[in-house]
């Protein structure tokens, strides 16, 4: 979940991988498991797990970074309890501590140690849809932000 370095080669953000990401930020699923199907190489994955995490770090930041200063780890935790207790369809899918360092580690603090990708791909999916229903309403605003975080993609 970190940029590329220079030495990594670049994985292109098509966009298939932009349809994908709105299909999960619009929670159309049916949609996003077509769009999914249609990736055919390890490029296509990666460039799509790229851009999701992308526009995580792009939504954690928006919300949690007031004028220069960032939260602290009260205000990421009772996002947390926030999320679950708003919406109990998400109590299997989202593992508060996990939820928590995810946030925190977007915020240049802690580490993902011991944190499965898979774990990992499913909370920040989760909060990520909950931060663009709150922070971004619309679909100029969406569409706005899926641009922000595809070009953050191509540059990771």
């Amino acid at each position: 979940m970190e940029p590329a370095d220079a030495n990594d080669r670049r994985i292109p953000i098509t966009g298939l991988h932009a349809a994908a990401l709105r299909a999960v930020l619009t929670r159309r699923t049916d949609d996003f498991r077509e769009l999914v199907g249609q990736l055919e190489s390890q490029d296509d994955y990666e460039g799509f797990g790229r851009l999701l995490y992308a526009a995580f770090f792009e939504a954690v930041d928006r919300h949690f970074t007031r004028d220069g200063e960032t939260a602290g780890d009260a205000a990421v935790i009772g996002f947390v309890g926030e999320l679950r207790a708003e919406n109990t369809h998400v109590l299997d899918d989202i593992e508060p501590s996990i939820a928590e360092r995810l946030i925190a580690y977007a915020l240049g603090r802690g580490s993902l140690d011991g944190i499965e990708g898979a774990d990992r791909m499913k909370s920040a999916s989760t909060i990520l849809v909950q931060l663009v229903e709150e922070d971004y309403p619309g679909e100029i605003a969406l569409n706005r932000f899926v641009a922000r975080a595809r070009r953050m993609a191509e540059d990771w």
